[in-house]
């Protein structure tokens, strides 16, 4: 079943329209400074500094010809409005959950669109599209080289996954400036939290 936050919050986004193709760059500031005399594993707190991933925000930025370009190649209008998700198909990212969030949205926002990218596929993910009737709602993009084109071909990106590490694909998503709308879960809320007037986190996975 669709949890009601979850799909309210997602829905009101999309019902506000495509963002700005330009929003500012996220990045995570350091964890908050702990007691340096507790151990973690023999390790004083103090000697262990956090490294974050790198990214590449020339590539990963909004482009108006890769946004023409990949909409013009999914079949999308400047009218759809745009829902994403970069993510394999493996349990525990949420796929169902999103598509069944997705299926409430709709129904209001009769120009949304769903675009899932990522290998793999999933019995329950074909089995609630096909449920649901959504099979020309959604788009199912594969494992694309060009990943930066799948972000600019959306106006919001969201991560419903259920378990997460650093949640790699909001930073990304946000250097190609979307919106996002994500799962409270790993490094979701530190990646995003200075972005809520344009990004929501939900506050219990699957909800």
């Amino acid at each position: 079943a669709v949890l009601v936050r979850g799909a309210r919050l997602l829905r009101r986004a999309v019902l506000r329209g495509p963002a700005p193709q330009v929003l500012r760059q996220q990045r995570p500031e350091p964890a908050p400074a702990v007691d340096g005399g507790q151990d973690v594993d023999g390790i004083r707190r103090d000697d262990i500094a956090v490294v974050y991933l790198g990214f590449d925000f020339a590539k990963m930025s909004p482009n108006a010809e890769k946004r023409a370009a990949a909409r013009a190649e999914f079949g999308f209008s400047e009218e759809d409005i745009v829902i994403g998700y970069v993510g394999n198909f493996v349990t525990g990212k949420g796929h169902v959950q999103l598509i069944n969030a997705f299926d409430a949205i709709k129904r209001e926002a009769p120009n949304a669109k769903l675009i899932l990218a990522g290998r793999g596929k999933l019995i329950e993910v074909e089995d609630t599209v096909g449920r649901l009737g959504l099979g020309l709602r959604i788009t199912f993009a594969g494992w694309r080289d060009d990943i930066s084109s799948v972000y600019n071909a959306m106006d919001i990106f969201v991560q419903p996954s259920l378990s997460e590490a650093f949640s790699q694909v909001l930073i990304e998503a946000m250097g190609c400036g979307l919106p996002v709308v994500a799962t409270n879960v790993g490094g979701a809320s530190e990646v995003i939290d200075r972005l809520r007037d344009q990004a929501g986190v939900w506050q219990t996975a699957a909800d």
